[in-house]
């Protein structure tokens, strides 16, 4: 069953999954991915996990969709028997577009990568004690984000490897905008064509 803590993240995530799924049939790439992300403005590194699919459109460029998920902060507390947990999060759905250099070597494939999309930031908490207990999730803020960055595809199989990406991503709405750097390794895996 699906808590109303991950909920929001679940909603995000299916129509990002079911338009991956288009891409299988052209011959493309999925990916799950986990790393770090640190935050301008004393906003403090995180760690962050998610998937990307994507779809071949030449030999040489690419398009992606991406979902991602950190926890940014989390405090728990318990004082006179009363027990307090509150988080806030980021969820973000996405795509961009890849430019494949070609390879260093049989195994090696740098890219380059522009992406957008929109951060979700929310937050949730619960409270009990005394036989009481309280849970409630609210959205805190949405902000656009444009990014830029780079990879390298390394096979360690026909049709499948891992994938080192760094990439610094611009959020911004009408309260604030902050920039993030963003490091992750994944497992990627091909199909198709």
């Amino acid at each position: 069953m699906i808590t109303k803590k991950y909920r929001s993240s679940f909603l995000i995530a299916v129509p990002f999954l079911a338009a991956s799924m288009v891409c299988w049939g052209a011959g493309g790439e999925i990916e799950a991915f986990a790393g770090g992300s640190t935050f301008d403005q004393g906003g403090g590194s995180h760690g962050t996990f998610g998937l990307t699919g994507g779809m071949k459109v030449t030999s040489a460029w690419s398009v992606f969709g991406e979902f991602s998920w950190e926890q940014l902060a989390s405090e728990s507390d318990s004082s006179s028997g009363v027990n307090v947990n509150a988080s806030v999060n980021l969820a973000n759905l996405g795509g961009g577009v890849a430019y494949n250099f070609g390879p260093l070597s049989k195994k090696v494939f740098p890219y380059a990568l522009v992406a957008g999309g929109v951060g979700h930031f929310y937050g949730s908490g619960s409270a009990s004690g005394n036989g009481t207990s309280v849970s409630i999730s609210m959205p805190l803020a949405n902000a656009g984000y444009l990014g830029a960055g780079g990879g390298t595809r390394i096979y360690l199989g026909k049709r499948w490897g891992i994938k080192p990406e760094i990439r610094v991503d611009r959020y911004v709405n009408s309260a604030f905008a902050g920039n993030t750097v963003t490091y992750t390794a994944g497992l990627f895996w091909e199909f198709g064509e």
